[in-house]
Parts: C-alpha cells; structure tokens; sequence
C-alpha cells in the first residue's frame, strides 16, 4: 500500500468517525424531541432539516463550497473569528459532511423513537419516575440497537460520500 492511499483512507476514516459522532449528539435528540410531542413548527424544521436530500450531492458540495469561500459568509465569518480559510479544510469537510449527513441520522433516529411504545413511558411517569430515568431504564434499552445501526448507517454513509467532500474538500493533503 502507498503512502498516499494509507493518508486518505485515515482522513476518511476521521472524517465519518468524527461525522458520526457529532451527528450522534446533535440529531440523535432531536430526533428523539421531535418524535415524542407533535408541534406544528416541526412542519418547518423538518422542511429545513431534509432540505440536503433534495440537492444530488455535487450540486450540495457546491452550494456549500460557495458558503464556505472566503467571499461566503459563512467562510467570511470563519476567516474572521479563526484566521484560517474553512473552504478547502478539514474542518470544512467537516461541517459539509455533518450538514449532508444530518438529515439520514434524524430521519432515522425519528423513526427509530415515534416506534416505541408509549404506554410503558406513559406508566413510568404515572408511577413518578423523572425524564431522565425513564429515557435511560425504558427508552434506550428498546432502542440502543436500531440507533447502533443508524449510527454505523451514518459512518458508512459518509465513508461513501465522494460529491459533498471533493467540492469542499478538494484535493486535501
């Protein structure tokens, strides 16, 4: 194996490793918030939230690669704070991998909690148990499976990502 082949199947590696688990602590409880109490503003955010799956991924790369230029905002605001370009990045690979792969993970993570029972969390509280305890003795034990393989869902999805992170990242070294 080349030097150059063992470099990018480690970036790629860090990549959805690190993709995984933002999307674990950010869409995750979400998905579990938007699945337990109907509102009609999550009408809106799910609009917002699906909104990457309506662009084929080298036209979100692009649009992405535009935001995080240093004329961007996004890039512009990046550049500030930080001094550093974020188009071109690993950092900006990153966001786009984190922004492209957010709907999956929330989509799933949805499903995975609108089907549990409610009756048994529905009981628990009737019995007095707090939020978080019910969460940890009656929602994660049903779930934990079916969010693991949403979870290994997300790191292969990324892993297999090409359009989103070659416009971003470009050639990164």
């Amino acid at each position: 194996m080349t030097t150059g082949f063992i470099e990018a199947l480690s970036l790629s590696l860090k990549l959805s490793f690190l993709t995984t688990f933002i999307l674990s602590i950010t869409a995750l409880p979400l998905g579990y918030l938007t699945s337990m109490k109907a509102r009609a503003w999550y009408v809106v955010l799910e609009f917002f939230v699906s909104l990457p799956l309506v662009f084929p991924p080298v036209i979100l790369g692009f649009y992405l690669l535009l935001l995080f230029s240093p004329r961007g905002p996004v890039g512009k605001l990046y550049h500030v704070l930080f001094s550093a370009p974020l188009a071109f990045s690993f950092v900006g690979i990153l966001l786009a991998a984190c922004i492209y792969g957010f709907p999956h993970m929330y989509r799933q993570s949805r499903s995975v909690f609108a089907g549990l029972d409610s009756r048994y969390m529905e009981l628990a509280r009737v019995l007095g148990k707090s939020e978080v305890r019910i969460f940890f003795s009656i929602v994660l034990p049903q779930t934990l499976l079916s969010l693991l393989c949403s979870m290994l869902f997300c790191f292969s999805h990324i892993l297999g990502a090409f359009g989103v992170i070659v416009m971003v990242g470009g050639n990164l070294p």
